[in-house]
């Protein structure tokens, strides 16, 4: 979904970049992209598995949930299956979308790919 806003694009980029950045680094360090993972509600973490049997544990948080379905993304701050404890950083999306009128950002349910 495009956004004719150019801040919003370049942050949208620089995070991009960033994620990728991270996901790479992890994934050389400890073959993030061999895990399997699974996430704890309850508690508030996401525990990584490599097939030898090591884990890493850390903090999450649900931003969103993408369906692939329906080509559906469904923002997790209106999402009937997030705890409300997993969804404080959606909130902040959306908060940060109704200062800058960011309509995608504020919109429960998206169409797209």
């Amino acid at each position: 979904m495009a956004v004719d806003l150019p801040d919003f694009q370049i942050l949208l980029e620089q995070s991009m970049e960033e994620l990728r950045l991270k996901t790479q680094a992890h994934d050389g360090a400890w073959r993030l992209g061999e895990c399997s993972w699974n996430v704890d509600r309850d508690t508030g973490t996401i525990i990584f598995t490599r097939p030898d049997g090591i884990t890493a544990t850390c903090s999450v948080q649900i931003i969103g949930t993408y369906n692939t379905l329906d080509n559906t993304w469904l923002w997790a701050w209106d999402h009937p299956s997030v705890v409300l404890s997993l969804q404080d950083r959606a909130w902040k999306v959306r908060e940060y979308g109704q200062i800058n009128n960011i309509e995608c950002l504020t919109t429960r349910k998206l169409n797209c790919s």
